[in-house]
């Protein structure tokens, strides 16, 4: 089998460095700052929702924690009257 450029990649690498070289410094500097920027961007981003879905994750299972350990409502209105009546519970 013979290898073409194109499934060796080695026309896109070749047109890819031909747009750089056709810039002048300061249009490649500005471009280059602006692709680091959004590469920051991104991640920052990835790690954010990251921390959020840690957070999610926790506060569920601390809520579902507390559900088990409450009493039913019926018995926490029950409580509440007793104890403005003056009746130490």
């Amino acid at each position: 089998m013979c290898s073409s450029p194109k499934s060796s990649g080695s026309v896109r690498k070749s047109r890819v460095k031909g747009v750089f070289e056709d810039m002048d410094p300061s249009t490649r500097a500005s471009f280059v700052a602006k692709a680091n920027a959004a590469q920051e961007r991104r991640s920052e981003l990835k790690s954010a929702a990251a921390k959020r879905s840690q957070m999610n994750a926790s506060k569920s299972h601390s809520k579902k924690a507390l559900a088990k350990n409450k009493p039913p409502i019926k018995e926490n209105i029950l409580l509440s009257f007793l104890q403005r009546m003056g009746y130490a519970v």
